[in-house]
Protein backbone atom coordinates (compact mmCIF):
# COMPACT_ATOMS: atom_id res chain seq x y z
CA UNK A 1 0.00 0.00 0.00
CA UNK A 2 1.69 3.54 -1.18
CA UNK A 3 1.54 6.47 1.03
CA UNK A 4 -0.98 8.92 -0.57
CA UNK A 5 -1.00 12.74 0.50
CA UNK A 6 -4.21 13.85 1.40
CA UNK A 7 -4.60 16.39 -1.50
CA UNK A 8 -4.44 15.65 -5.00
CA UNK A 9 -1.32 15.70 -6.97
CA UNK A 10 -0.12 19.62 -8.06
CA UNK A 11 -0.73 18.49 -12.08
CA UNK A 12 -4.69 17.56 -11.14
CA UNK A 13 -5.65 21.01 -9.53
CA UNK A 14 -7.25 23.27 -11.83
CA UNK A 15 -5.20 26.24 -12.81
CA UNK A 16 -6.97 28.94 -10.49
CA UNK A 17 -6.57 26.66 -7.67
CA UNK A 18 -2.91 25.82 -8.48
CA UNK A 19 -2.53 29.69 -8.41
CA UNK A 20 -3.93 30.29 -5.26
CA UNK A 21 -1.72 27.29 -3.41
CA UNK A 22 1.43 28.70 -5.32
CA UNK A 23 0.20 32.50 -3.96
CA UNK A 24 -0.11 31.75 -0.16
CA UNK A 25 3.11 29.59 -0.34
CA UNK A 26 4.97 32.66 -1.53
CA UNK A 27 3.29 34.67 1.04
CA UNK A 28 4.40 32.47 3.91
CA UNK A 29 7.77 32.21 2.28
CA UNK A 30 8.27 36.21 2.36
CA UNK A 31 6.82 36.39 6.26
CA UNK A 32 9.09 33.91 7.32
CA UNK A 33 12.18 35.49 5.40
CA UNK A 34 10.82 39.19 6.54
CA UNK A 35 10.55 37.74 10.17
CA UNK A 36 14.13 36.24 9.94
CA UNK A 37 15.33 39.32 8.18
CA UNK A 38 14.14 41.16 11.58
CA UNK A 39 14.76 39.81 14.51
CA UNK A 40 18.11 38.41 13.22
CA UNK A 41 19.61 41.09 11.64
CA UNK A 42 18.13 44.49 11.76
CA UNK A 43 16.89 44.70 15.57
CA UNK A 44 19.00 46.94 16.95
CA UNK A 45 20.75 45.29 20.40
CA UNK A 46 19.05 47.86 22.65
CA UNK A 47 15.64 46.65 21.14
CA UNK A 48 16.63 42.54 22.44
CA UNK A 49 17.42 43.70 26.17
CA UNK A 50 16.48 46.52 28.34
CA UNK A 51 19.34 47.79 30.71
CA UNK A 52 18.79 46.17 34.27
CA UNK A 53 16.98 48.06 36.90
CA UNK A 54 20.53 48.46 38.98
CA UNK A 55 22.36 49.74 35.86
CA UNK A 56 20.84 53.01 34.92
CA UNK A 57 22.39 55.01 31.87
CA UNK A 58 23.09 58.88 33.47
CA UNK A 59 24.92 60.84 31.13
CA UNK A 60 28.17 61.89 32.06
CA UNK A 61 29.71 65.41 31.81
CA UNK A 62 30.77 65.54 28.09
CA UNK A 63 26.62 63.96 27.47
CA UNK A 64 27.48 59.93 26.42
CA UNK A 65 25.91 57.83 28.43
CA UNK A 66 28.78 55.86 31.07
CA UNK A 67 27.05 52.36 30.73
CA UNK A 68 29.98 50.36 29.88
CA UNK A 69 31.71 51.48 32.99
CA UNK A 70 28.35 51.13 34.99
CA UNK A 71 28.86 47.15 33.75
CA UNK A 72 32.47 46.47 34.59
CA UNK A 73 31.88 48.54 38.06
CA UNK A 74 28.93 45.78 38.70
CA UNK A 75 30.76 42.82 37.84
CA UNK A 76 31.04 40.41 40.72
CA UNK A 77 33.43 37.88 39.85
CA UNK A 78 33.31 34.91 42.47
CA UNK A 79 36.66 32.81 41.89
CA UNK A 80 35.13 30.25 44.55
CA UNK A 81 35.10 27.70 42.29
CA UNK A 82 38.78 27.07 42.16
CA UNK A 83 38.71 25.55 45.75
CA UNK A 84 36.39 23.36 44.89
CA UNK A 85 37.29 19.76 44.89
CA UNK A 86 36.45 18.95 41.74
CA UNK A 87 38.62 21.55 40.40
CA UNK A 88 41.36 20.64 42.43
CA UNK A 89 40.88 17.08 40.78
CA UNK A 90 42.07 18.08 37.38
CA UNK A 91 45.19 17.14 36.50
CA UNK A 92 47.71 18.41 33.71
CA UNK A 93 48.76 16.51 30.82
CA UNK A 94 51.88 17.35 28.66
CA UNK A 95 54.42 20.28 29.23
CA UNK A 96 53.57 24.08 28.98
CA UNK A 97 54.66 25.66 26.70
CA UNK A 98 54.71 23.44 23.85
CA UNK A 99 58.08 22.56 22.44
CA UNK A 100 57.98 22.92 18.47
CA UNK A 101 60.63 20.51 16.86
CA UNK A 102 63.13 21.56 14.88
CA UNK A 103 63.41 18.73 12.60
CA UNK A 104 60.52 20.07 10.51
CA UNK A 105 60.51 21.22 6.37
CA UNK A 106 60.39 24.86 6.19
CA UNK A 107 57.58 24.78 3.39
CA UNK A 108 55.46 21.61 4.40
CA UNK A 109 52.80 22.48 0.81
CA UNK A 110 56.05 21.20 -0.87
CA UNK A 111 56.35 17.88 -3.00
CA UNK A 112 58.73 15.06 -1.16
Amino acid sequence: MAFQLPFKKLSQLSPKKKQQLLITALVVIVLITVSILYFGFLRSPSDLAAPSDHLSVSPDVSGQGCLLEQIVEAINFDAGFLREDNFQALKIYGQWPVEIEKDRRSNPFSPY
